[in-house]
């Protein structure tokens, strides 16, 4: 009688079964990977709640805009995010303005040259934002701070710059003052401290 003898083989040869599952196991942490990111993809939209109550369906590209968003799906698959710190008021207005630039936000146009809203913004932004003052839109630009989303906040500070923006002329002073409200007489004080601040912000 003849025996086959089957030899094994070596112990540094990985046999086809063992290789096979290794690029299985490989195929699988990367489809895992991928699979989360194409989840997100498949998924129109993601459920807002703010620190009111209000409730929001976004679109899911506010991941693309708001780097709090982001972060957040990032970590987690769970669609559905709570603000803390932001009202349903205040993000309509968020909302609004996404929307409206269908999420693809555009470059601001900064320094301003002028005390006029409409110059220093896009008519998008105006229509939005005409008629915000420098209290009201505070809470507009703490919100864009924390859900992180620079174009926003930048809009929010030329508000605020358009109303306190003067040509350094005394009649220009004036004119800030009857916008800001103000009925103090410039001194040279006042001067100097506005112009420190034209400077250092404005110009």
């Amino acid at each position: 009688f003849f025996f086959l003898m089957i030899r094994r083989p070596p112990r540094s040869t990985q046999s086809r079964s063992s290789a096979a599952s290794d690029v299985y196991k490989r195929q699988v942490s990367t489809q895992s990977t991928w699979g989360k990111e194409k989840q997100l993809l498949q998924m129109s939209t993601i459920n807002i709640k703010c620190n009111d109550g209000k409730e929001f369906q976004v679109s899911i590209k506010m991941k693309e805009v708001s780097k709090l968003i982001g972060d957040v799906l990032a970590d987690s698959d769970d669609l559905n995010i709570p603000l803390e710190y932001v009202e349903g008021l205040i993000f309509e207005y968020i909302l609004r303005y996404l929307e409206a630039h269908q999420y693809n936000l555009p470059n601001n146009k900064v320094p301003i040259a002028s005390s006029n809203l409409k110059e220093n913004l896009n008519q998008i932004d105006y229509e939005i934002f005409k008629d915000f003052d420098i209290h009201t839109i505070k809470p507009v630009m703490d919100a864009a701070l924390y859900l992180g989303i620079k174009q926003l906040e930048e809009v929010c500070a030329i508000v605020i710059a358009s109303h306190f923006w003067f040509d350094g002329t005394q009649q220009g002073f004036a004119d800030a003052q009857k916008r800001l409200g103000v009925k103090s007489e410039l001194n040279v004080q006042k001067q100097l401290e506005i112009e420190a601040l034209k400077s250092k912000y404005f110009d």
